[in-house]
């Protein structure tokens, strides 16, 4: 299984030569000349998608965050670390939570009496 970057940059790329392409016939048939227009959108998102490509294969932020560069065994053992954390920190919760409401019954036991 490919990371999220390589599965990204592949679209970004291919995507980009299929807008060189519709660049390239645009040019051909004299569609795309000096005014701005409509027409210069196809180049700009070509330039935007091979410049985006190159970004997330070089990790760029804030790409990295949304394409990370690990395999799937990295992502899992990274999620599996991470959930044991949260596992830890619940037990954690319920033992401070515990020994509050022990502390507080006995404190509700010594003024009652």
């Amino acid at each position: 299984m490919d990371s999220p970057a390589r599965t990204a940059f592949r679209l970004l790329i291919a995507t980009g030569f299929g807008l060189l392409l519709a660049t390239a016939f645009a040019i051909d048939s004299d569609e795309l000349n000096a005014s701005p227009s409509a027409t210069w959108i196809i180049p700009l998102m070509m330039i935007t998608a091979f410049f985006c490509a190159i970004a997330i294969a070089g990790g760029v932020a804030p790409f990295d965050t949304y394409f990370p560069l690990e395999t799937g065994a990295q992502m899992r053992e990274r999620l599996e670390k991470e959930h044991e954390a949260d596992l830890n920190d619940a037990e954690v919760s319920d033992a401070w939570a515990k020994l509050e409401s022990e502390v507080l019954s006995e404190m509700i036991g010594e003024s009652e009496e």
